[in-house]
């Protein structure tokens, strides 16, 4: 269907170029066979007609036929405008319904507002990059209140880990190469199993005892983040910039071993830990 409305769209801007060279091409042959004899006699000949007039008649109804499909592929074009019209301010009015849902004091509604939001980018690509930074920015400013870090200490939310889980793992190729923020945000304890999360901005997140396991965090923003507990087994950690992190002591081992980006502290506390171990197992 949206290759169909590409070949469409693709005919539509060049159809009218190729109507005016075959219609200007048609006239200029009508005006040929008027003046010369020769010319008339030819097409006479080609065409099985009897006379001149037959010819021109011909010529006419060509030049007709194209004036028609030109004078339709303008109403195509004025009808696709209109219905692409029609479509942008419906989503508008999409994007602006889910908006308000989002802010509603229900979860229910909240979430409801959410999955508004999710579907509209899941059917429109350049909504995908708003949505999700609308989403994101809900993540942050609902778990950076003093309220929810009080009820949810230890894990997050249903509301937040059911968008987690939508948005980075069930769902995660609607927003691939969509740039991630959860800068600061709250998510102790959150189900982030298998989550992609390349480059995402996760500076100075909280996410102590989360379930990394898996997770794509290639070239990720993870200065002064809270890790410890985490789990990160099978996690892929090249070029995160781990700056600041607070990190469990095999965490630090595993991500200077994935060549993440850390301190010259970090490396040598992790070379050093590594030092004890290694000596640690000599003696045993």
């Amino acid at each position: 269907m949206k290759d169909s409305s590409k070949l469409r769209r693709h005919f539509g801007e060049h159809i009218d170029k190729f109507l005016f060279i075959v219609g200007s091409l048609l006239v200029a042959l009508g005006v040929v066979v008027m003046f010369s004899d020769d010319v008339a006699i030819y097409l006479q000949q080609l065409l099985g007609l009897n006379e001149k007039h037959e010819v021109l008649k011909n010529i006419g109804y060509c030049v007709l036929g194209v004036v028609s499909i030109w004078l339709a592929n303008k109403r195509i074009n004025v009808m696709d405008a209109t219905a692409k019209n029609a479509e942008a301010v419906q989503r508008q009015e999409r994007l602006k319904n889910a908006i308000e849902h989002l802010g509603h004091k229900r979860d229910s509604v909240r979430m409801g507002g959410a999955y508004e939001l999710f579907h509209l980018a899941k059917d429109t690509e350049d909504f995908r990059q708003t949505v999700l930074n609308i989403l994101c920015a809900h993540i942050r400013q609902t778990t950076r209140g003093d309220e929810y870090k009080e009820k949810y200490t230890a894990e997050p939310s249903e509301e937040i880990q059911s968008l987690l889980t939508l948005i980075f793992t069930q769902e995660y190729d609607v927003f691939e190469d969509c740039s991630i923020n959860l800068q600061n945000s709250y998510l102790n304890g959150a189900n982030l199993s298998q989550a992609r999360l390349k480059k995402a901005n996760l500076k100075q997140a909280q996410l102590q005892g989360a379930d990394l396991s898996k997770a794509q965090l290639q070239e990720a923003f993870l200065a002064s983040a809270q890790l410890q507990k985490v789990v990160f087994i099978g996690a892929k950690l090249k070029g995160a910039k781990l700056w600041g992190a607070q990190l469990e002591d095999d965490f630090l081992i595993e991500a200077l071993s994935q060549e993440a980006i850390l301190s010259r502290e970090q490396v040598d506390d992790a070379l050093l830990i590594e030092g004890v171990r290694e000596y640690n197992r000599g003696n045993a």
